[in-house]
């Protein structure tokens, strides 16, 4: 069975005083959404212009007082003023952290553990000719750069008085050179990583001297060395001593040829492991015969002389070379 809608009641009309009070409120909103408007826009202008301010002075400082940031490629970079896009005074950043403040009138780079350089650069690394002081360490190179390293000829004075004048490869003395000691020592010749390595000249502070080879830093192969007494050794080193085949001659004219096993006269033999040959019977194997000789009071054209075998400085009592 169908229901029939009831029909709904007719909404009642807003009396003259809802209306009235429904306009007043709408008037109301309409002006505080007005007086929001017209507080925002100031604002809007202030940051605007605050905007163009800044931006004004970073236009002038960079036209007008020249200031620069430089990125080179090895990533050094540099904030400051410039001519162009050639630095005049700023600080320098380098990609290991360290930092250095730039002087172009001076050629100067100051740098912030206090060293301090004055010459050619490339990209702000040390390249060419110029003079660094070591703060730390108060030592001062003057020579060629290369790369950011002494390399090429240069003059190193150490702050203990010492000085090497010569070449070097990436910082170390490798090459040609001199070192003088601050004790009145010299070296003149080859160098490698630092060392004396090669064929050298060297002249103690007691005026000793000794010419010939070196290998790290020793006397090693064949030399001349003249000490101060007078005496005089003409043979091979090993490891900074005399060992091997040489002649010594002392100050008195007294003169011995033979072996040579730790700076004492010695002909007995070495194996590969440097130890002393020994025979079947327990005796030493000695090598060649040394021979000793001394003036002669009684005949001074005569020098009276000894031809045998040699242990410690000391005539060994072998009569005959022994076969290993």
């Amino acid at each position: 069975m169908n229901k029939t809608r009831e029909p709904k009641a007719p909404k009642a009309k807003p009396t003259r005083e809802e209306r009235a009070k429904r306009a007043g409120e709408e008037r109301i909103e309409r002006e505080v959404k007005l007086r929001a408007r017209r507080h925002v826009r100031p604002i809007a202008i202030i940051f605007a212009v605050a905007v163009l301010l800044v931006v004004a002075t970073v236009l002038y400082v960079y036209f007008s007082l020249g200031m620069r940031y430089l990125v080179y490629s090895n990533g050094t970079k540099f904030i400051g003023r410039c001519a162009g896009n050639s630095p005049i005074v700023g600080t320098v950043y380098f990609t290991d952290g360290n930092t250095a403040e730039y002087d172009a009138e001076t050629r100067t780079l100051t740098y912030k553990n206090g060293d301090a350089y004055v010459g050619d650069l490339k990209d702000f690394l040390r390249h060419g000719t110029g003079r660094l002081v070591t703060k730390l360490t108060g030592d001062v190179y003057e020579g060629e750069f290369s790369d950011n390293e002494p390399h090429g000829t240069g003059k190193h004075i150490f702050a203990n008085g010492d000085v090497y004048e010569g070449d070097l490869v990436s910082g170390r003395r490798e090459g040609q050179g001199t070192y003088t000691w601050k004790s009145g020592a010299t070296y003149v010749g080859e160098f490698k990583d630092n060392l004396k390595h090669g064929q050298g000249f060297y002249t103690a502070a007691d005026g000793a001297t000794y010419e010939g080879q070196y290998v790290a830093d020793l006397k090693h192969g064949e030399g001349l060395y003249r000490f101060a007494s007078g005496d005089s050794y003409r043979g091979t080193y090993v490891n900074d001593v005399r060992t091997g085949y040489g002649e010594y001659t002392w100050a008195n004219g007294e003169t011995y040829k033979g072996g040579f096993i730790n700076n004492k006269i010695d002909t007995r033999l070495l194996d590969e492991n440097g130890e002393f040959v020994v025979a079947e019977d327990g005796s030493y194997v000695h090598g060649e015969e040394g021979v000793y000789t001394w003036p002669s009071e009684a005949n001074p054209d005569e020098p009276k002389t000894f031809t045998g075998y040699f242990e410690n400085n000391n005539v060994a009592n072998v009569k005959e070379k022994v076969d290993a």
